[in-house]
């Protein structure tokens, strides 16, 4: 481990995000200003792992975070109805969006063409589109059929040969949907993935085209898993196919996010083992962990850092960032 700082005194710290295009590393965490109790965003210097400034967002736990490179717009989802966007140039909060009065639980932009979209998910499974040039409307909207449970990530896929179109995907608590754009505006096809729940996270990779998902222990596995494959067709039906599976302890009563790697021309994945307070790391092509380390604290989420000096990983504790050096696994 290269470093362990301390981001505030108070728990409450549970997503990071690494903007490698402008430096940029934010982490939620909670107010440790008494005129100003709730919770925000921790801004940290990548090149030498130094808080910064702090910026308040909302007065409940901070639940996902998304940031647009091209638009330079933090989105912050913290169970409320709104979903607040900050211009992270004047630190400034720049619109809200809401979704009559749902609770909004997780957040994600598009790229490229859709640029302006963000997405929304709410408590009972809905999903909504936004054009951020007119926020005070909801641009597409849709609801999982037969399931209400909560969506906790949404991530939009771009275009390519086998969805010329793009579209995004929805994970909730019990299932995960991939809605294909069947044109280039904003209309879109639900199809539930071949992939069984309960979900505790899903990340999309949009250079290498890969989706990690974790789920918990169900009926027909005893254990967690972690799952790295890619979207497909079979017979223009838009599938899961996986890569490797990871099995991981049988419970898991903490929410909690893995992270995939692009090293060179592999993949390696980290995650928090639960059961054993291990952090694990899993060499895809091998198909084999090639290292386990102790931790004393539960890490919340994972962040990848890239800086003029090398790659790095930092982890987030309930209030701390532990920073860990990444090298070859040859």
């Amino acid at each position: 481990m290269e470093k362990n700082f301390e981001i505030t005194r108070d728990p409450g710290c549970r997503v990071m995000h690494f903007s490698s295009k402008h430096s940029l590393l934010m982490a939620s965490q909670k107010s440790g200003q008494s005129l100003f109790p709730g919770y925000g965003v921790r801004f940290i210097d990548p090149l030498n792992f130094q808080p910064l400034h702090f910026l308040y967002t909302t007065a409940m736990l901070v639940r996902d975070i998304a940031f647009s490179d091209s638009k330079q717009l933090l989105a912050v989802s913290s169970r409320e109805s709104k979903i607040k966007l900050f211009d992270v140039r004047t630190k400034l909060q720049s619109c809200m969006v809401s979704a009559m009065d749902k609770t909004l639980w997780a957040c994600g932009f598009d790229r490229n063409d859709r640029d302006n979209y963000l997405y929304g998910g709410d408590l009972r499974g809905g999903a909504y589109i936004y054009d951020l040039r007119f926020p005070d409307s909801i641009l597409g909207q849709y609801q999982a059929n037969e399931n209400f449970s909560p969506v906790i990530h949404i991530e939009a896929v771009p275009p390519n040969k086998t969805f010329p179109y793009g579209g995004f995907l929805v994970c909730q608590l019990s299932a995960l949907s991939f809605y294909e754009y069947v044109s280039a505006g904003e209309v879109a096809q639900a199809t539930r993935l071949n992939v069984d729940g309960p979900f505790l996270s899903m990340q999309y990779d949009h250079v290498q085209d890969t989706l990690l998902i974790s789920a918990r222990s169900n009926p027909n596995s005893p254990n967690s898993r972690f799952i790295l494959g890619q979207l497909d067709k079979i017979e223009d039906i838009p599938v899961f196919r996986a890569r490797v599976t990871i099995f991981g302890p049988s419970a898991t009563p903490i929410m909690t996010r893995p992270t995939q790697l692009g090293v060179e021309d592999n993949t390696l994945i980290v995650s928090y083992l639960q059961n054993n307070k291990q952090l694990m790391l899993y060499d895809v092509r091998r198909e084999e962990r090639v290292q386990t380390m102790p931790v004393n604290e539960v890490i919340y989420d994972f962040c990848p850092v890239s800086n003029s000096i090398g790659s790095y990983l930092a982890a987030l504790t309930d209030n701390k960032c532990r920073v860990y050096k990444l090298n070859s696994t040859g």
